[in-house]
């Protein structure tokens, strides 16, 4: 439940459905299976090591009533690992998460354990995203194709090629709204001695980390923010919160009162899918890619945009802050996720050259 807790913070409001994590778990410790993770040194040069995901987000009323006649026939992780290594014509040896999320952090792992192969320590973000092309894969030109889609409902396909990782992101994204807001991808066939240096190597064990650390200690979001090397950029209560489901995503803002330290201040974040940048009394300061979380301020756990009884009016939470990863911080990461990428007119804004104590 620790790696459970940690990637749900990791998460930045996204990263996945929490309740499919619980699932994975149970039904991996229900079948005497375990959850095998690796690093990189332990996996042979020529290992092929694939990214898997669930792709997708907000879907409207009348896109979920055109699949409301069909039921899941099958297990569309699975078989998008499986319909993969069939076009390749080679053995996954391991398989990578997309991003870490108490949804998608476990995708990987529920299909290794399934299949018999280890889950690599690294993913293609440091934090959770909303689209493909917020990925290193992007960054080093790492061909996202082939590519397996599969959705619950029995479809399959196979992208060979694209033109490039946005047309794969459309593509992707029209097949998870045609398949009620989701489906799953497999891509990105990789051999290990080629992906050194081009992912976040250690995204899992951190993970794994920060959820210890709220577990054991008294202080839980002091723990985390040890654990993560964070800090606090605002303490408050949310009292507004705004939800619009709209191509193949979830867009909207979250609005917190300060408390305490920040007593009459106001904090406002604005997320698609994840929390991707923040406002203090209407001055912008955080932006993606660096990792936006809000956690609870009594337990530190991570808090899920598109629940409800999460993102719930009222509770105290405590808005965390982390510098992304230097592959991000370049120009052409930037280009990729940083504000501009998502539409807004202003550059990347990072609290490193104005720091917000931690206590």
């Amino acid at each position: 439940m620790d790696l459970h807790q940690g990637t749900l913070i990791l998460g930045c409001g996204g990263g996945g459905n929490p309740r499919d994590g619980l699932d994975s778990i149970d039904k991996v410790y229900g079948s005497g299976l375990q959850f095998t993770l690796a690093s990189l040194d332990d996996l042979p040069e020529d290992t092929v090591v694939a990214t898997i995901g669930l792709v997708g987000g907000g879907v409207s009323e009348a896109e979920l009533k055109e699949v409301e006649g069909f039921q899941p026939v099958e297990d569309a992780v699975l078989r998008a690992v499986d319909e993969l290594a069939t076009f390749i014509g080679q053995d996954i040896g391991a398989l990578m998460p997309c991003e870490p999320g108490a949804g998608n952090s476990f995708v990987p792992l529920y299909a290794g354990a399934l299949r018999g192969i280890p889950t690599l320590d690294a993913d293609t973000a440091g934090r959770a995203k909303p689209e493909i092309v917020n990925s290193t894969t992007s960054l080093f030109g790492v061909s996202l194709t082939p590519l397996a889609i599969v959705s619950d409902f029995g479809d399959h396909l196979i992208i060979r090629e694209a033109a490039d990782e946005f047309r794969v992101e459309q593509l992707c994204r029209y097949i998870a709204r045609a398949s009620g807001g989701l489906c799953a991808v497999a891509r990105c066939p990789i051999r290990a001695g080629e992906m050194r240096g081009k992912f976040i190597e250690g995204a899992l064990s951190e993970a794994l980390a920060a959820g210890r650390a709220i577990r054991e200690s008294c202080t839980p979001v002091a723990a985390l923010l040890d654990a993560l090397g964070a800090i606090r950029l605002f303490d408050g209560e949310i009292y507004a919160c705004s939800r619009r489901e709209e191509g193949g995503f979830m867009w909207g803002e979250i609005e917190l009162k300060g408390m305490e330290r920040d007593s009459g201040k106001r904090c406002r974040l604005w997320y698609k899918n994840e929390n991707l940048l923040g406002w203090i009394d209407d001055v912008l300061r955080i932006t993606a890619p660096d990792l936006i979380a809000l956690v609870d301020a009594h337990t530190g756990e991570g808090i899920y945009n598109w629940d409800s009884e999460s993102l719930l009016c009222g509770r105290r939470c405590s808005v965390i802050v982390r510098e992304a990863h230097a592959l991000w911080r370049s120009p052409r990461g930037l280009e990729l996720f940083g504000p501009r990428h998502f539409g807004f007119d202003t550059d990347y804004v990072t609290l490193v050259d104005d720091p917000v104590p931690t206590t």
